[in-house]
C-alpha cells in the first residue's frame, strides 16, 4: 500500500484506518466488509481495525499474507495518526508470536530516513525485525547509472559527482536525470549551483535543514562534524539520530559528514 496516495485521511486515525483497510481489501480482492467489523463508537478504531485483519483479512487467507508499506514517512509529519499506527503495526508484530492468524502476516516497511521521529521503543515497528538499508553505489554502479541515463560514464562526469555527494543513490539519480533534461549546463556550473539553494537539491537541504530546525542539539553536533576535518565523536544519541536521518556516516565509533554537498549546504546554513 502506498501511504502516499491518501493525504488528505492522515489528520483523523479512523478515517485512515478506515482508508487502510479499505484498500487492503481491494488489492487482495476480497469484498469490503467493513460495515460488519468497524464499530468506532464501541470499540474504537484501533481495535475494529485488529479486528478487521485477525477476523477477515488473515482469516481468508491461506498462506502467508506480505504487508508491504510503501512511503511511511508521509505519515511522519503526523503525529496524531502515525504513533497510534506504528503502534498497531508493532502490536501485529507481536502477536505473531503466539496467534495463528497474525503468524500468517508479514510486515515490510519502506521509509526515508530524512525525518527523526522519536517513539515509544516499546511501540515502534523499526527497531523489530531485520532492517535493510540501501547502500552507497560503487563507483561501478555510479558509471552504469550514468550510461542509462546515456551519459558520458567516464572519470570527467562520474568522478566530480562522486567527489560532491558519494555514492548517495537518489543524489546521483537527480543529477543525472538534471544534467540529461538540460544538455545545456556544464558539469561546473552545476556543481556550484548544487550546493546553494538554487541547485537541484534544494527541497531536499531545506527540508533537512527544517527538520533540523526543530532540534537545535543537533544542529550543535552537525556543526562540530560539519567544521571538521576528520571523523569526530559525538555523544551516542546525537550521532545516531544523524546517521539515521542519512546526513552522517559512521567511522568506528566516529562519524563524518556523509558528503560533501551537505557539508558545504550546512557550513553555510548554520553560520549563516
Amino acid at each position: 500500500l502506498e501511504m502516499a496516495d491518501r493525504q488528505t485521511h492522515l489528520t483523523n486515525l479512523n478515517k485512515f484506518l478506515r482508508w487502510f483497510c479499505f484498500n487492503l481489501s481491494r488489492e487482495l480482492k476480497l469484498p469490503n466488509q467493513l460495515e460488519e467489523y468497524w464499530d468506532e463508537e464501541g470499540m474504537g478504531a484501533k481495535v475494529s481495525c485488529t479486528t478487521y485483519l485477525e477476523g477477515y483479512v488473515l482469516a481468508a487467507a491461506d498462506s502467508p499474507l506480505v504487508l508491504y508499506l510503501d512511503d511511511v514517512d508521509a505519515l511522519f509529519p503526523y503525529p496524531e495518526v502515525y504513533e497510534d499506527f506504528f503502534g498497531l503495526l508493532r502490536s501485529w508484530y507481536d502477536k505473531g508470536r503466539s496467534r495463528p492468524n497474525w503468524k500468517k502476516l508479514r510486515l515490510a516497511i519502506a521509509h526515508s530516513t530524512d525525518v527523526y521521529i522519536r517513539l515509544n521503543i516499546n511501540r515502534s515497528p523499526f527497531n523489530v525485525g531485520l532492517a535493510i538499508e540501501l547502500p552507497e553505489l560503487t563507483r561501478e554502479q555510479v558509471q552504469e547509472l550514468a550510461q542509462q541515463y546515456g551519459l558520458a560514464e567516464d572519470s570527467s562526469l562520474v568522478d566530480p559527482l562522486i567527489q560532491l555527494v558519494g555514492g548517495h543513490p537518489y543524489l546521483l539519480q537527480q543529477a543525472f536525470s538534471h544534467l540529461k533534461s538540460y544538455p545545456d549546463i556544464t558539469l561546473d556550473q552545476f556543481l556550484v549551483e548544487a550546493r546553494t539553494d538554487a541547485g537541484i537539491y534544494s527541497h531536499h537541504l531545506r527540508q533537512f535543514w527544517l527538520n533540523l530546525r526543530e532540534e537545535p542539539k543537533l544542529i550543535t553536533a552537525l556543526q562540530t562534524v560539519i567544521s571538521a576535518t576528520e571523523p569526530v565523536r559525538l555523544e551516542t544519541i546525537s550521532a545516531y539520530q544523524l546517521q539515521s536521518m542519512g546526513l552522517v556516516k559512521l567511522v568506528g565509533n566516529e562519524v563524518e559528514p556523509r558528503c560533501q554537498l551537505y557539508r558545504s549546504y550546512f557550513s553555510d546554513a548554520i553560520g549563516s
